[in-house]
């Protein structure tokens, strides 16, 4: 659960959004827009969902990627951008803020993000603790 809540936090935090036409999306190699054809595209190791917002008066398209979980059953995070090929890469979460690039573009090394993401981490797990110790109690 503290995985997804991490993935969400850190695409908020990287996610960019791009504001376009109804019925459309963007490709991550393309210049121009282009017409949705309502066919998912597989991506070797990420697929990538649009999700649509509101904001303000205005529409925006906010990618989403999606990782297979790991062999041993945790959640995986994907970089915010693609590789040279157009390629998300899906990385696991102990090695976000570990010092060592793992993203294309080194997202999951970022000063401020890993600040916030490990703050963030922190005061979850002393709120699973505690609610954890709540519940044994009863």
């Amino acid at each position: 659960m503290w995985a997804m809540l991490a993935a969400a936090i850190w695409v908020c935090a990287f996610a960019t959004p791009q504001p376009l036409e109804r019925d459309s999306f963007r490709i991550p190699d393309a210049l121009d827009w282009n017409k949705r054809d309502h066919t998912t595209p597989q991506l070797p190791q990420a697929s990538k969902l649009m999700l649509r917002s509101p904001r303000g008066s205005r529409q925006y398209d906010v990618p989403q990627i999606e990782c297979p979980p790991a062999a041993d059953g945790m959640d995986r995070f994907a970089c915010p951008t693609p590789d040279r090929q157009g390629r998300y890469h899906c990385i696991d979460d102990h090695v976000l803020c570990d010092g060592f690039i793992d993203c294309p573009t080194g997202e999951d090394e970022d000063r401020q993000a890993c600040m916030f993401y490990k703050t963030t981490k922190a005061h979850l797990d002393v709120l699973a603790d505690a609610l954890l110790r709540w519940a044994r109690g009863r």
